[in-house]
């Protein structure tokens, strides 16, 4: 029975894992885009998109960091590594944010794209001077989106937020000061710009 006991770390690492930010943020615009757009084709074609554009050139850009010995790990814990990932993930969203500018889609997405744009910039400019968690923010982030798309009815889904937050304590990625400010940053962040830009498009 010992042997069959659930490891704490273990759960925390696959945690950790299947909420890593830029595919997190893919599982929400998978969502929005086939929630949003009747055609299904089109819906795929967009979401297939922005998970290229915000999820795999970033996660290639990493696994080329840690081939070339420039990060040490694919989470990025030392804050000193985290700029310029971050800034390549805040290209991606906005160079997202053009092409589907360009295509029309609907608004909530372009919504999405530029304030994901705008988080991952306050990200950047905080871990010069404090490591943020970004798995906090990230499914902070995406939870609020769900709240403007569907509304308090899935207020329920928050609950991974609190998941992805244990995770991140367990793994001793991050202090509690860390994982709250970066959910609450990514939460009202995400919620007010989401809000505003919806009101100017």
């Amino acid at each position: 029975m010992k042997g069959t006991r659930l490891n704490p770390d273990k759960i925390a690492r696959l945690v950790s894992e299947i909420t890593v930010p830029p595919f997190f943020s893919t599982i929400i615009f998978f969502i929005y885009s086939f929630y949003l757009i009747p055609a299904k084709m089109q819906a795929l074609l967009v979401a297939s998109t922005l998970f290229f554009l915000t999820a795999l050139v970033p996660t290639l850009y990493l696994i080329y960091q840690l081939s070339t010995g420039k990060i040490n790990h694919r989470h990025v814990p030392d804050k000193t590594q985290r700029t310029v990932p971050y800034l390549i993930g805040g290209a991606c969203f906005l160079t997202g944010f053009v092409i589907m500018s360009c295509l029309k889609v609907p608004r909530p997405i372009l919504a999405l794209l530029l304030a994901s744009a705008v988080n991952v910039i306050v990200i950047t400019m905080l871990n010069l001077k404090w490591k943020l968690s970004g798995h906090a923010l990230g499914a902070a982030a995406g939870v609020a989106a769900l709240l403007v798309l569907f509304g308090w009815k899935v207020l329920g889904i928050s609950l991974v937020i609190v998941l992805v937050g244990w995770s991140r304590l367990q793994l001793k990625a991050h202090s509690l000061t860390e994982v709250i400010a970066g959910a609450a940053l990514g939460f009202g962040l995400t919620l007010m710009q989401m809000n505003i830009y919806l009101r100017l498009f």
